[in-house]
């Protein structure tokens, strides 16, 4: 199984921050498989840590320190950055 490499905080503040503008909204999830907490793309498929391919989650608050994904703090900040400029 292929890994994929874990992004730096600077790149993953990034690429948060590009999906906001972009107009992605974040909802919690569950994996499938192995239960890890999520939060993830509303209306998307996401792909697990585990490997497992889960299915387009519902709209959901957002996990305050999921195992996988921003935080809310994390999100909350990009939002409020975006907004900014």
């Amino acid at each position: 199984m292929e890994t994929k490499p874990i992004p730096s905080k600077e790149e993953a503040s990034l690429q948060l921050k590009q999906l906001l503008q972009m107009g992605a909204s974040f909802t919690s999830a569950k994996c499938a498989k192995c239960e890890r907490k999520a939060n993830v793309v509303a209306g998307k498929i996401w792909e697990c840590t585990c490997g497992e391919i889960n299915s387009v989650p519902t709209n959901k608050p957002i996990y305050e320190n999921p195992e996988i994904g921003p935080s809310k703090e994390e999100i909350q900040l990009a939002i409020s950055s975006t907004n900014e400029g």
